[in-house]
């Protein structure tokens, strides 16, 4: 379960959950109205789903369904279909908004489509990241993006064969190629300057950095325990000082970024938050208060039943367990 807390106005959650809904949460006064939450089906894996910069409204995408954009009351407001060299409407993985928010992103497989918000149907244009013929490129699931916040144009493309690509509007092609040391990049994170690109990968126990201004110099290392194939989200926070992490252990991690560092060291967290639910999968810091939400949502499975009278259907159920939380911090 992911939550975003990027609204522009701060005053709306969302969160996409297992069940193939995205949910709108409105928050105000440090709570979240739980009478007024709004939800809608998708009838697919929901993949991504990122705010506008400017305006409350969404774009999501989902398995089997074009990217489409939402205002704070679900109203349609555009869709950007994809249609691959097979004539088939395709699904994007991953999508981002430019820092302007006049273009919106789309990941695929090998490839990267960009929509034009005035005209979103059709995309302006696409860029293939693999080429059969070449040896360097980006193959596989193009799973997360990150825009640089500084230097509008410029964005980062982590996919799930272990790499991350940078890209701009200026050369419209793969620019660096970055070979991480795992497989699966899963979520990818700017620091507010944009000298810093932070990364993570699935089953991983750690939190990477790198200097996009020196060739991807990598700067250090967080640890973060992370044992699953989950997508366990983090944030820099907008001082640039303090890197917020989910754990599949049972906490909320807190890094200083100003500590100095060298590059093969491991950093430990300076501020370690207990948290009752075993994993933290989702993470997102308010925009202008000091409020994190967390999410978790896992299948949580009983005991074998040693009673011959326990019937079959209680062994194999299994409860559901997921939810929003905020957080205060100083």
């Amino acid at each position: 379960m992911r939550v975003n807390f990027r609204s522009p106005s701060g005053n709306f959650l969302l969160t996409d959950s297992a069940d193939l809904r995205i949910r709108i949460l409105p928050y105000a006064d440090g709570k979240i109205d739980e009478t007024k939450v709004k939800s809608h089906c998708y009838g697919g894996l929901i993949y991504d789903q990122q705010w506008h910069p400017s305006m409350d409204i969404f774009a999501s995408t989902s398995n089997g369904h074009p990217i489409q954009i939402f205002n704070a009351n679900f109203e349609n407001r555009a869709t950007a279909k994809c249609i691959n060299h097979l004539d088939e409407l395709d699904s994007a993985y991953s999508i981002a908004f430019s820092n302007d928010g006049t273009k919106l992103y789309g990941g695929f497989r090998s490839s990267v489509y960009v929509f034009d918000l005035e005209k979103p149907s059709k995309a302006l244009y696409k860029i293939k990241t693999f080429d059969k013929n070449g040896s360097v490129g980006q193959r596989a699931i193009l799973s997360c993006m990150a825009m640089n916040p500084l230097y509008s144009g410029s964005y980062a493309i982590g996919s799930y064969n272990g790499n991350i690509g940078f890209y701009s509007d200026q050369t419209s092609k793969l620019d660096i190629l970055f070979e991480t040391t795992s497989r699966n990049v899963t979520h990818l994170c700017y620091s507010p300057d944009g000298n810093k690109l932070f990364y993570g990968c699935s089953k991983n126990n750690t939190i990477q950095s790198l200097d996009v201004r020196f060739g991807c110099k990598p700067l250090a290392i967080y640890n973060r325990p992370v044992n699953t194939n989950q997508r366990i989200y983090f944030e820099v926070d907008k001082s640039g000082k303090y890197l917020f992490s989910g754990t599949t252990k049972n906490e909320i991690l807190v890094f200083d970024l100003l500590k100095e560092t060298t590059e093969d060291e491991i950093m430990e967290p300076t501020v370690r938050i207990s948290d009752k639910s075993r994993v933290c999968a989702g993470l997102s810091l308010h925009p202008t208060e000091a409020i994190i939400a967390t999410s978790h949502g896992e299948r949580i499975f009983p005991f074998p039943k040693i009673d011959e009278s326990d019937s079959e259907e209680d062994e194999n159920s299994a409860v559901i367990d997921y939810g929003v939380k905020l957080w205060k911090f100083c």
